[in-house]
C-alpha cells in the first residue's frame, strides 16, 4: 500500500519520508546516525534522499514480534493438532 501519494520505488526527502513512515525528522536523522544500523541514504549536496524500497527493507529488519505474539502462535499450533 502506498502512502502520501510516493511513487513505488521513488526517493523521499525526510519531510515526506517522515509522513510515509509516521516518524518524525528529528527520529529519522538519529536512525541515519544509528552507528548499528544506520538508515541508508543518498546525500546530494545538503539534501537527504531515502530511496523508499530502501527504507521498507530497512524497516522490515527491524520487525521485532510483539509481546505474546509466541505464546498466540504455540496455541494455534496446539489447537490445530
Amino acid at each position: 500500500m502506498r502512502h502520501d501519494n510516493a511513487p513505488e520505488d521513488g526517493y523521499l526527502d525526510l519531510r515526506r519520508l517522515s509522513r510515509y513512515a509516521s516518524i518524525s525528522v528529528r527520529r529519522l536523522r538519529d536512525l541515519i546516525k544509528d552507528p548499528a544500523q544506520p538508515l541508508p541514504v543518498f546525500r546530494v549536496g545538503a539534501k537527504i534522499l531515502v530511496k523508499r524500497s530502501d527504507f521498507d527493507g530497512w524497516l522490515e529488519r527491524h520487525h521485532r514480534p510483539g509481546p505474546g505474539v509466541d505464546d498466540t502462535l504455540a496455541a494455534i499450533r496446539s489447537a490445530r493438532r
